[in-house]
């Protein structure tokens, strides 16, 4: 079995304070210094001026169901096909 307690955490942390905690609470903060550990440009200021929008999924019948998927630039139509 394959864990990721750290993982687990942080999205516990986002469903329970919201989205914007990834953007700017002290998640944020640390997924920066992470980052920049790592040397990466990113900053906590481009964390905070992130905007999620709602996207609507790309629909596939599959069997019995739907499979829906992200729409470009992502991978989402190579994986529904």
């Amino acid at each position: 079995m394959f864990r990721q307690p750290e993982l687990a955490r942080t999205l516990d942390r986002v469903a329970t304070q919201g989205g914007r905690e990834f953007y700017e609470g002290d998640l944020a903060g640390r997924l920066a210094a992470g980052l920049a550990k790592a040397g990466s440009p990113l900053r906590e200021r481009d964390l905070a001026r992130c905007q999620a929008r709602e996207e609507v999924p790309l629909r596939v019948a599959y069997r019995d169901g739907e499979l829906l998927g992200l729409r470009p630039p992502t991978q989402g139509v190579t994986t529904l096909e």
